[in-house]
């Protein structure tokens, strides 16, 4: 699958050991204790702001396999099993497939490095933990959702997020926000601090 980024052509694709000259060490002591620069997608642009995406295939928060990328499945399984099973069961695995393509997320805040460079993060979430996550954060933070730098960071590194939660509870919670109008991705900004998803 290919980093949201790059697709949308959000800057341009910069080597590691560039991004690591450019950005001051106190980042990269961050990068080195919460991601894994490796696995990190870094556009910039002409402004010398940065871009950076983790795995667009795995959930920041959970690590379950978040890869939408459905469309070679389809036709593998549609082939195989096309002769053997009956249209309506095929159809009925169809649209399970069409909605894995909704199970990847994307939340995104800005960090301020210097006074003259930012840095847009991309963290990709499953539904399951930005739906949570976000619920969370507006029944205990005054009804309001995460907008601020210091949101975005705590949102994403210093929450309990909900992925060992018994199944049980994780489910009813679930079905109470299943409801929510929560977007594909979600920018940690002013303007979205009381947008109406609940």
């Amino acid at each position: 699958m290919e980093p949201y980024l790059l697709k949308n052509k959000i800057g341009t694709s910069i080597p590691y050991d560039i991004f690591k000259i450019k950005v001051p060490p106190r980042y990269l002591a961050y990068i080195n204790e919460k991601l894994i620069l490796s696995d990190l997608c870094i556009t910039y642009d002409c402004l010398d702001n940065f871009y950076i995406e983790t795995k667009c295939n795995e959930c920041f928060l959970c690590k379950k396999n978040i890869n939408t990328d459905i469309k070679e499945k389809k036709t593998y399984f549609n082939n195989i099993y096309k002769k053997i099973l009956n249209e309506n069961i095929i159809n009925i695995i169809n649209n399970k497939l069409d909605n894995l393509s909704k199970n990847n997320k994307i939340f995104m805040y800005q960090t301020k490095i210097n006074s003259d460079i930012y840095i847009y993060e991309y963290f990709h979430l499953c539904s399951e933990c930005l739906n949570i996550n976000l619920y969370d954060w507006y029944i205990t933070h005054n009804k309001q959702y995460p907008y601020l730098r210091v949101d975005g960071y705590n949102f994403i590194h210093k929450k309990n997020n909900y992925t060992n939660m018994h199944i049980k509870d994780k489910k009813c919670l679930l079905d109470k926000i299943k409801n929510n109008k929560i977007p594909d991705i979600f920018e940690c900004n002013y303007n979205n601090r009381k947008i109406n998803m609940i």
